[in-house]
C-alpha cells in the first residue's frame, strides 16, 4: 500500500522514502483523551496514588479489627466485669464471628443496664445499616447489574460489552429499559428514609424507658453546683437558696470539704492493706481446694478454731536500708494499717474540713432537677454553674473540689 503525504507542490509517493514516514509519524499530534474516561484517568498517576492510599487504609483497618477481635478472648484483660459474682453480664462467644449472632440476640434492656444508652444506639444504627445495605444490595445485584451489563437486552444476552457509561453519549430515546435507573433511584431514596425513620422510632422508645429508668435514681434529681459562693458554702444555706427560687422541695444538700490531707491517710491505709493481703497470700496460699468453698461466707469466732495450715514459712522484712534487723511482715504492715485506721477514724470525727466552692443539690422530684439544670441560677460568671449530677462511679473525687479556673485551664490546654 502505497504512503501519500500532501505538500505545497502536490501529492508526494513516499514509498521507499522511511525518512519521511518517520518524520510523519512524529509530527502527527496525539488525540487528548476525553475528561473523566479510562484512558485520561490511566494516563494520570493521581488515581493511583489515591487507589493506593484508600487500599492501604482499608486492609490496615481491616488488620486492627481482626487482631482486636483476636485479642478480646484474653477476658481477664478486656472483660474483667465477667468475673463479679454479681450483675456480671453474659460472657459472648470467643470465636472469630460467633459473637455477633448472640450479640443481636441480648435484648436492649440488658445492654443498656450492662453498658449505658450510648451502645444501643449505636448497635441499633449499625444494625439499621446493615438491613439498608442489604436491601439496597440485593436490587442492585439482581436488576441493576444484569440489565447494565447486557445492555438491556437481558432476554438475548447478546450484548455482553454495552456496558452503560457516564461518558457513552450514543444514548437514544429506543433504550426504553433506563426508567428502570430512574425507579431504583427513587426505590433506594425512599428506602433510606423508611429505614432511618424506623430507627429514630425505636430511639424514641429506647430513650424514654432509659429516662424512666433513670427517674427512679437519685443520680437523675440531683444537681451538681460549682462555684459557690462563699456567704451559700452551707448545707443549710445552701438548701435556703434553692428553696426560694420556687422550683421545688430539696431533699438534701452536701457541701465538699477540703479533705486533701484525709485522702493521703486514707490511700496510705489502702497501701498498707494491700501489701498485708500480699503477704498473707504468700504465707497461706490457697487453703481451700473444694470446688464448694464460697469466699463470702465468713466464719465467726464461735464456729470453732481455725483448721488452715500454712505451707510457708512466714514472710519477713530488714529494718532500714541494709543491715537491719528482721521484722515479722505481717504483724509490721498490721501495726501501719491499724495506725492509719485510727488517724482516719479521728479525722471523721473530728470533721474540722473548710467548705469548698462545689456541691450536691438533691430535689424531691426530677422534674425539678432538670429545670434547674436549664436556667440560669446566676449571672456572675462562674459562679453558681448547675448541671446535673453524673453517677457517684462516674465522679472523679480528687478533682472535684478543683478550682473554676484549674478546671478549665485543664480542659482547653493540652
Amino acid at each position: 500500500m502505497e504512503e501519500l503525504i500532501i505538500t505545497s507542490s502536490g501529492i508526494v509517493n513516499t514509498k521507499g522514502f522511511p525518512c519521511v514516514s518517520i518524520f510523519k509519524f512524529l509530527c502527527e499530534e496525539e488525540e487528548e483523551p476525553l475528561p473523566g474516561s479510562p484512558a485520561q484517568t490511566a494516563k494520570s498517576p493521581t488515581g493511583f496514588t489515591t487507589q493506593l492510599v484508600l487500599c492501604t487504609s482499608v486492609i490496615k483497618e481491616r488488620i486492627k479489627q481482626m487482631l482486636m477481635t483476636y485479642v478480646y478472648r484474653w477476658s481477664d484483660i478486656y472483660s474483667p466485669r465477667l468475673r463479679m459474682k454479681k450483675h456480671a453480664p453474659k460472657q459472648l462467644p470467643t470465636s472469630f464471628f460467633g459473637w455477633i449472632i448472640p450479640l443481636l440476640k441480648t435484648e436492649d434492656a440488658v445492654i443498656m443496664d450492662k453498658v449505658g444508652l450510648d451502645a444501643v444506639v449505636m448497635l441499633q444504627f449499625l444494625l439499621m445499616s446493615v438491613k439498608l445495605f442489604a436491601f439496597c444490595g440485593f436490587f442492585g445485584t439482581v436488576v441493576l447489574y444484569p440489565i447494565s451489563r447486557m445492555g438491556g437486552d437481558i432476554a438475548n444476552g447478546t450484548h455482553p460489552n454495552h456496558t452503560l457509561s457516564i461518558l457513552d453519549t450514543s444514548i437514544t430515546r429506543t433504550m426504553s429499559y433506563l426508567w428502570v435507573y430512574l425507579f431504583f433511584t427513587y426505590l433506594f431514596v425512599f428506602a433510606t428514609f423508611y429505614f432511618t425513620f424506623l430507627n429514630y422510632r425505636d430511639y424514641v422508645h429506647i430513650r424514654r424507658e432509659f429516662l424512666l429508668r433513670k427517674a427512679k435514681t437519685i443520680s437523675s434529681r440531683t444537681l451538681l453546683v460549682t462555684g459557690i459562693p462563699p456567704h451559700l458554702r452551707s448545707d443549710r444555706k445552701l438548701a435556703d437558696y434553692f428553696e426560694q427560687l420556687g422550683i421545688g422541695v430539696v431533699e438534701s444538700v452536701h457541701t465538699i470539704r477540703h479533705v486533701n490531707r484525709l485522702l493521703e491517710i486514707i490511700k496510705e491505709r489502702a497501701q498498707y492493706l494491700r501489701q498485708l493481703e500480699t503477704f498473707y497470700a504468700k504465707y497461706l496460699g490457697n487453703p481451700c481446694h473444694d470446688p464448694r468453698y464460697d469466699p463470702d461466707t465468713f466464719l465467726t469466732e464461735d464456729d470453732g478454731p481455725s483448721t488452715i495450715k500454712a505451707r510457708n514459712d512466714r514472710p519477713v522484712l530488714k529494718e532500714g536500708f541494709c543491715c537491719g534487723s528482721k521484722l515479722d511482715a505481717i504483724d509490721c504492715y498490721s501495726d501501719k494499717f491499724n495506725q492509719a485506721d485510727e488517724l482516719v477514724t479521728k479525722a471523721r470525727k473530728q470533721g474540722r474540713f473548710s467548705p469548698t466552692s462545689v456541691g450536691f443539690v438533691t430535689f424531691e422530684e426530677t422534674i425539678s432537677a432538670y429545670v434547674a439544670s436549664q436556667v440560669l441560677i446566676d449571672a456572675t460568671p462562674f459562679q453558681l454553674r448547675v448541671q446535673l449530677a453524673p453517677e457517684p462511679r462516674d465522679v472523679l473525687w480528687e478533682n472535684i473540689a478543683m478550682h473554676a479556673r484549674e478546671r478549665w485551664i485543664l480542659i482547653y490546654l493540652p
